[in-house]
């Protein structure tokens, strides 16, 4: 299963970024790899709370959710806008 996931994540990835090259919105290699750590902290931390809750430990579900959830969502929001801020502070000069 996880197999099938990995694939399917890395084939998004690159046809993500050979979208964006193609449209002229370059992507830095900073930029995907601080998106792959947030992707793989947020699987990290889907299948900390999947198997806690399968061994009906709630509190530790909750725990692994506010520690590690917010954090990988932070870490890929920042990844998708730096290529934005990028443009924009090049098309300002």
């Amino acid at each position: 299963m996880w197999y099938i996931l990995a694939l399917l994540i890395g084939a998004g990835l690159v046809a993500l970024v050979w979208f964006l090259n193609q449209k002229g919105w370059g992507v830095k290699w900073y930029e995907i790899l601080i998106f792959v750590i947030g992707l793989a902290l947020l699987c990290f931390a889907i299948q900390n709370i999947v198997g806690t809750k399968a061994e009906f430990e709630d509190k530790a579900a909750t725990v692994f959710f506010w520690a590690f959830v917010p954090a990988s969502v932070i870490l890929m929001i920042v990844a998708g806008v730096l290529p934005f801020l990028r443009i924009r502070g090049a098309s300002n000069k």
